[in-house]
């Protein structure tokens, strides 16, 4: 019995030889070491080459640089309604009124919590955690909408931001 357990044994331990390569297993092992070398170093050649774009000023030709004073106290918010866009003259045409550009900003676009309770989530996945729960009749913006099923919103009351998933909203009627 003891000789059928030790010839196992031996004839276990050829097999997994022969499966791992053999004799042809150190010269793989040889090769991998020399790709691994190789790849080293060309990773510290694209640092190098990376670095020294970094410390390389980037000439700008002075036309291209322009400033602007901006005093946000004179910027005011666009004023939000249902009526279509108003058209405002370009200050290009100052001669011809027929010319005009149109403002072309979106609507925005306001939902409804369809669920009794919903969690708003800090992220597109279940696995983020919870920021606010709403109720339903909340009136949410919603500001991006990447088409996986979940959509970023903010919450009219109190401007909080977070996502919840598409299908717990409705579509508010203009």
């Amino acid at each position: 019995m003891l000789r059928y357990i030790l010839l196992t044994f031996v004839f276990l331990g050829w097999a997994f030889y022969e499966a791992s390569g053999g004799t042809e297993f150190t010269a793989d092992l040889q090769a991998k070491k020399e790709l691994a070398a190789a790849k080293a170093a060309q990773d510290a050649a694209e640092k190098a080459e990376a670095a020294a774009l970094a410390q390389r000023e980037i000439e700008v030709p002075a036309a291209m640089v322009t400033r602007a004073a901006f005093d946000p106290a004179e910027v005011t918010p666009p004023a939000q309604s249902d009526a279509q866009p108003a058209a405002t003259p370009d200050p290009e045409a100052k001669d011809d009124p027929e010319i005009a550009t149109i403002d072309e900003t979106p609507a925005p676009d306001i939902r409804k919590v369809a669920g009794s309770r919903v969690n708003m989530r800090m992220g597109p996945a279940t696995s983020y955690n919870i920021v606010l729960r709403l109720t339903r009749g909340t009136r949410v913006q919603v500001l991006q909408e990447p088409g996986n099923g979940w959509v970023k919103l903010r919450v009219e009351e109190n401007g909080r931001v977070g996502w919840m998933a598409s299908r717990l909203l409705t579509k508010v009627p203009s």
